[in-house]
């Protein structure tokens, strides 16, 4: 069975995220326009979050001929969005909603679009890596975390979104750097949860023992041990 997530957008904001962090990330409705009219391959389209004045327009983009164009607009729209081909007008337009349902403005063409949740895709991300890293001490699936391991989690997925935004030697400072040690120190505490005897006993898992005891290491063979003398008859 598939991991689930173990923590919520919240808990980012929980466990030291700031809001306007987190909110650089919202899915907002969007608006699509043909700036250049004509086939794929000429073409050009632009977006700008719903409702924005006319001078926030995107740079236009210049689509590929084919029978369809897939197209991953730029950060934040968020939104991978498809368009068949066809003959397009100078000022089609199209509204896409946070769930990715198109409200065609302008033009019948039928364009798709699916909305790319980045916070959503991290915390799985994450929440697999720690199903991962805690065997064989936790049977996956895990079925819930305790707080403290609710923050290793979050601190986990805050480092992740961070890099992914592009943080680099040259613009990472001082806190960035405590984000990477804090991540990597809570990555250390759930891979020593799989290697140890006992776990956290609020860290909930898919066990026949009621969820509270994993039965990873107890099962695993006992060897003898490598050096000295002993007798094997």
């Amino acid at each position: 069975m598939a991991q689930g997530p173990l923590i919520v957008r919240r808990d980012l904001l929980n466990h030291g995220a700031g809001s306007d962090f987190v909110a650089q990330f919202d899915l907002n409705p969007i608006d699509l326009q043909v700036v250049i009219g004509g086939a794929l391959g000429t073409m050009t389209v632009q977006w700008r979050i719903h409702g924005d004045p006319d001078t926030n327009w995107s740079q236009a983009k210049l689509s590929s001929a084919g029978a369809s164009w897939a197209w991953d607009a730029p950060d934040p729209a968020y939104a991978s969005i498809t368009f068949p081909a066809a003959g397009y007008l100078i000022g089609d337009s199209w509204t896409i909603d946070t769930l990715g349902n198109i409200t065609a403005q302008t033009g019948t063409h039928p364009v798709t679009a699916v909305r790319n949740d980045v916070v959503a895709a991290m915390i799985a991300r994450v929440s697999s890596k720690i199903a991962e890293w805690t065997q064989p001490r936790v049977v996956p699936p895990i079925l819930s975390l305790g707080e403290g391991q609710k923050g290793g989690a979050a601190v986990i997925v805050i480092y992740w979104l961070k890099s992914r935004q592009g943080m680099t030697p040259t613009q990472a400072g001082t806190g960035d750097e405590n984000w990477r040690a804090l991540a990597l120190d809570a990555q250390r505490d759930f891979e020593a949860i799989g290697r140890s005897a006992t776990r956290p006993p609020d860290l909930i898992d898919s066990s026949a023992a009621g969820g509270t005891t994993g039965a990873g290491i107890p099962a695993m063979p006992v060897s003898r041990s490598s050096r000295g003398f002993e007798d094997f008859s």
